[in-house]
């Protein structure tokens, strides 16, 4: 179980702390009657609100970044280096960046390496592009623990779809372990014991999950 925000779609992922009263004042006019820049006022208190029962509950929070879904949206509003005020403020959560930040797929990686608390999460990347989601998981193997990776997910409405994109997301992964492998930069077991955790063991042990009931 989890938390997921998509607001990346909306506004800036940059969430200012705001004091309550600010954020009471804008709630009693009415969201629907308030101008953007009110509106984020109340959406940075209740981020931070959100956040502060994440901790308190233990709950992983997925936080949509990079590239969003249609056309006229605003990319720099989904740069998941806006996130690190949040990140700093609260070291116990589990924070689960989707789509690997995707065009900033090496700011993602960096905010992993920094933050023991982050994790890069390649969900849809392997459709948006399966040259990117190699090249990231080729540099994200290098900097960051594999146990911070999660190589694969999605939100098919069909079950085929979720199995064609799994298939996808194996045969990328493959092509780079063996790479690896290849390189000699790991070993076969160690290739193996990677792949493990990134396209399933990780998702278990991060959001608690009872395999054969929750996968």
């Amino acid at each position: 179980m989890g938390i997921k925000s998509g607001l990346a779609y909306e506004r800036t992922l940059f969430y200012d702390e705001v004091a309550r009263t600010d954020a009471e004042r804008v709630f009693s006019k009415g969201l629907g009657n308030v101008s953007s820049q009110e509106r984020k006022v109340f959406q940075d208190f209740m981020m931070h609100a959100v956040c502060e029962r994440c901790a308190r509950y233990r709950l992983p929070f997925q936080i949509h970044t990079g590239i969003q879904a249609g056309n006229y949206n605003t990319i720099t509003n989904a740069n998941p280096t806006y996130l690190t005020n949040l990140f700093r403020k609260f070291p116990d959560i589990r924070f689960d960046l989707f789509h690997g930040g995707y065009p900033y797929i090496q700011e993602a990686g960096i905010l992993a390496k920094y933050f023991p608390n982050v994790y890069l999460d390649a969900c849809w990347l392997a459709h948006i592009s399966p040259v990117a989601y190699k090249r990231g998981l080729d540099e994200w193997l290098e900097i960051v623990p594999s146990n911070k990776i999660f190589a694969w997910g999605g939100d098919h409405g069909i079950i085929e779809h979720s199995y064609a994109s799994l298939m996808l997301a194996k045969d990328l992964v493959s092509e780079v372990l063996a790479a690896k492998v290849a390189s000699g930069y790991f070993n076969r077991k160690t290739a193996i014991s990677v792949a493990e955790k990134i396209i399933g063991g990780n998702a278990i042990e991060v959001y608690n999950l009872q395999p054969g009931r929750d996968l």
